[in-house]
């Protein structure tokens, strides 16, 4: 499935470097059925609170380096803490 990009949002701290605000939002040009396949989101309640030491994954998308792959990236890590 390939939709186009309608409008893409950056937040509005983003520098141009990997740091804070290094999110966004993207509207597609059209709207797309949801599948087994394609699915929105999942995201928690912006009240909820984990306690410290709880496991989490996280993932992402994009360069970490000037001219680097693009490659997604994730793992373990640890509310409050290093990554595993």
């Amino acid at each position: 499935l390939l939709v186009p990009l309608k409008r893409l949002l950056p937040h509005p701290s983003y520098a141009g470097e990997a740091t804070s605000g290094d999110i966004a939002l993207a509207q597609l040009a059209w709207p797309v059925a949801f599948s087994s396949r394609v699915l929105p989101v999942c995201l928690p309640s912006p009240t909820l609170s984990f306690p410290p030491g709880t496991r989490c994954v996280a993932t992402g998308w994009g360069d970490i380096h000037e001219g680097g792959e693009g490659l997604l990236g994730g793992g373990d890590r640890l509310v409050g803490g290093q990554g595993l």
